[in-house]
């Protein structure tokens, strides 16, 4: 008897070996508790480095850039863009995040943000989002 092994089995083995059906189906699947974290009112979160290890191992030649960032008085937005090889070419989608610049407390006081810069924050943001349009974490945004 001979078996076929699934995207659920097996990784891809070269970059647009799999369809985007494929790929998202794969992606969409629960992520191990290993690999999520705990925000501040418990909320559970996909970190980006976490993130980066999945594509990794099952999007082979994937990429990720920003488009585009601008800052308003006390903001900065971003545009990211991540891109998959599939079987029916490169296909990307693209998300944003935002951050403040500066954080103020309830006493009024501006101070730097503890974790992180506004920069990478709203980065992460942006590529988390991106990750979630392809199917991976999506179900914790529920």
């Amino acid at each position: 008897m001979t078996t076929t092994t699934t995207p659920q089995t097996q990784r891809p083995r070269t970059p647009g070996e799999w369809t985007l059906q494929q790929t998202i189906e794969t992606l969409s699947r629960p992520i191990p508790d290993a690999l999520l974290g705990i925000k501040d009112r418990n909320i559970t979160y996909l970190p980006w480095h976490n993130a980066v290890k999945i594509l990794d191992k099952y999007c082979p030649a994937w990429t990720w850039e920003i488009v585009k960032m601008e800052t308003t008085g006390d903001r900065l937005f971003l545009t990211g863009r991540l891109t998959l090889a599939v079987a029916e070419g490169r296909v990307y989608r693209e998300a944003t995040g935002t951050e403040t610049l500066k954080l103020v407390k309830r006493s009024g006081e501006v101070v730097e943000h503890p974790y992180g810069d506004p920069s990478s924050n709203a980065e992460s943001m942006a590529f988390r989002r991106a990750c979630a349009k392809f199917g991976l974490g999506l179900y914790l945004y529920q």
